[in-house]
Formats: structure tokens, C-alpha cells, sequence
């Protein structure tokens, strides 16, 4: 993730709430219009960050405790963090772009209700754990480029 939002990130801790990461996916796939997000986005982007923007890399439990079930990672994505979906219960689907290129560790690890990954072509390696207690996961594709799980 970019230098600039990770530094009003910490500077703002506070004002980070349950949603505040669902806000930044929905922004960054036009699911949400800028005059319907909660205050710490609105903070953000008054302050001229917009952070479907900077979203390269998805953080450690990125989606945690929220409601979304399928999810398409946003095409601007190169990495996905180590635990960005972990615990993350509600969800049963993830589409990895052919954009991103690592995932990493204990991803979806206790995604206990996933059933089905998609990971494009671009994906060179897959961290250790990755789909650890996926009780429900039925299918996986993994593209053509992974060198290294």
C-alpha cells in the first residue's frame, strides 16, 4: 500500500472503524458513490487521498467481521498481504485477477464457509497456510504462472 496512506492511516487510527476497509473495496469497484462513505473514508478523501487508488496491496485482515460473500479483488491489487482474509466467515468466494502477482500466508486461513478461488494467471507464488481450515472449499483454479506454494 502506498507510503501516504499507510502515514494518515496511523496518524488516524481512531477513526477506522469495521467498515472502513469494505468502504475502500466497494470505492475501488464503483460499488460506492464518495457521498455514501463513513467518516474516517470521508476524512480520507477531504484530505485528497482516495484510496481505491492506492490499494495495491490488501492489508492483514482486510475484510475481517464483515458481510461481504463474494469477492472480487479489484484489478489495480498486485499482492495480497499475509492474513488479509483471515477468520473472514461470511465469505465463499474470491476472484484473483490476472493483476496480482504473490499471495501470502494464512490468506484464507478459517474462511470456514469458502467454497470456491479463482486465482489468475499472474500469480507467481502462494504463501504457506494459505487455504488452512478451508473446511468448505470444494473448488480452487490456480493459474498457470504459480512456481512456488
Amino acid at each position: 500500500m502506498n507510503q501516504k496512506i499507510l502515514d494518515f492511516i496511523n496518524d488516524n487510527e481512531e477513526l477506522i472503524d469495521n467498515n472502513a476497509w469494505e468502504e475502500i473495496y466497494q470505492l475501488a469497484n464503483h460499488k460506492l458513490k464518495h457521498n455514501e462513505v463513513g467518516e474516517f473514508t470521508k476524512i480520507l478523501l477531504e484530505a485528497d487521498i482516495h484510496p481505491e487508488a492506492y490499494l495495491s496491496e490488501l492489508p492483514a485482515h482486510f475484510l475481517f467481521n464483515t458481510s461481504i460473500k463474494n469477492f472480487e479483488i479489484p484489478r489495480n491489487v498486485t499482492a495480497i498481504g499475509d492474513e488479509a482474509f483471515f477468520s473472514c466467515y461470511n465469505i465463499t468466494s474470491v476472484i484473483i485477477p490476472d493483476s496480482l502477482i504473490t499471495i501470502g500466508k494464512d490468506v484464507f486461513a478459517w474462511c470456514e464457509n469458502l467454497t470456491s478461488v479463482t486465482i489468475g494467471n499472474s500469480v507467481t507464488s502462494i504463501g504457506e497456510d494459505t487455504f488452512y481450515k478451508c473446511t468448505s472449499l470444494t473448488s480452487v483454479t490456480i493459474g498457470n504462472s504459480v512456481t512456488s506454494i
